[in-house]
């Protein structure tokens, strides 16, 4: 907004000093916006990339049809998946708050920089099913969160890692030797393929080597390409986590509204000073909530965006 603000005031001059002269800046922005909005353009944030618009959509029809027909035409749709991770929250703290107009000083929150966080790995098949999601918490090898979470629900599986990202222990160990491994046992015991992003501990060749011991073969992505060509970027990781900020601002919600005899002060720092194991539990619930919520069409949808 800054750089179309200055804009303005560079290229008409004589019209915003003539505007500025009789009103406030902050209604020559409001004015900005609706003229912006009605012709039809919107305020975006955008994303980095390394490759332009037509580099993506250049390499995204070139592995579409090099790559990807060739995997249409040796496996069965349901037998192709894609698998990677996103980063998940225990709870999602404002970064806005309502304050004083006209305060001078700052407006300062007590707790901690960043939220406390968890990643999951979701798995999608090119006919919209959906495996069980893998929760990685934060901890160390050997901590026995996965007795603890499936108490709570056998519709996910979970794992600890010391920064709660994927590693080559947890791919190889928690995912591909037991997770998927019992999936091909029990229920695909066909040949697969599964498409990964290029993430050195995705594409390793022990990994490769694992997967090959089910059956399942490896087809990395295009290095800078994921956003176009990975189907859970195209167009199911963003549905997942609205809907899971949803499901966790109703939560907090219904919880404030249960203890209204307290003051919200003490509710809001109730919600914060959870236990940890309680965390988990809300957490497992909201992402097997939000997973239910992704529809079969959708994902199909986002494999046809991606071309594969």
């Amino acid at each position: 907004m800054s750089h179309v603000w200055v804009f303005v005031k560079e290229e008409y001059s004589e019209f915003t000093s003539a505007y500025l002269a009789k009103n406030k800046e902050e209604s020559l922005g409001r004015m900005m916006r609706r003229i912006v909005y009605q012709r039809g353009f919107s305020f975006r944030r955008p994303t980095k990339s390394v490759l332009s618009t037509l580099d993506l959509e250049a390499e995204q029809r070139k592995f579409a049809s090099e790559v990807g027909s060739k995997i249409s035409a040796t496996y069965a749709r349901s037998c192709i998946f894609n698998a990677d991770e996103t980063a998940v929250y225990y709870d999602d703290t404002p970064t806005r708050i309502i304050s004083e107009r006209g305060a001078k000083k700052g407006v300062k929150i007590k707790g901690r920089v960043r939220s406390e966080r968890a990643s999951v790995l979701l798995i999608v098949s090119a006919t919209g099913q959906k495996l069980r999601p893998l929760i990685i918490f934060k901890g160390q090898s050997g901590v026995r969160v996965e007795e603890e979470v499936q108490g709570h629900s056998d519709r996910v599986m979970a794992t600890v890692q010391t920064n709660t990202w994927m590693d080559s222990r947890v791919w190889r160990d928690v995912f591909i030797e037991n997770a998927w491994g019992g999936f091909v046992c029990d229920t695909q015991p066909g040949p697969l393929a599964i498409y990964v992003d290029n993430l050195k501990c995705h594409v390793s060749t022990k990994a490769q080597d694992a997967f090959a011991t089910w059956g399942t073969e490896v087809v990395p992505l295009p290095k800078n390409t994921i956003s176009v060509l990975q189907p859970l970027d195209v167009g199911v990781m963003g549905p997942f986590k609205q809907k899971l900020r949803a499901i966790t601002l109703s939560y907090e919600l219904s919880v404030i509204r249960e203890t209204n005899r307290v003051p919200l002060r003490e509710r809001l720092l109730k919600l914060q000073r959870l236990p940890v194991p309680e965390k988990r539990k809300r957490l497992v619930e909201r992402v097997v909530a939000a997973w239910d919520a992704v529809s079969e069409s959708s994902i199909k949808k986002a494999w046809s965006k991606a071309g594969l």
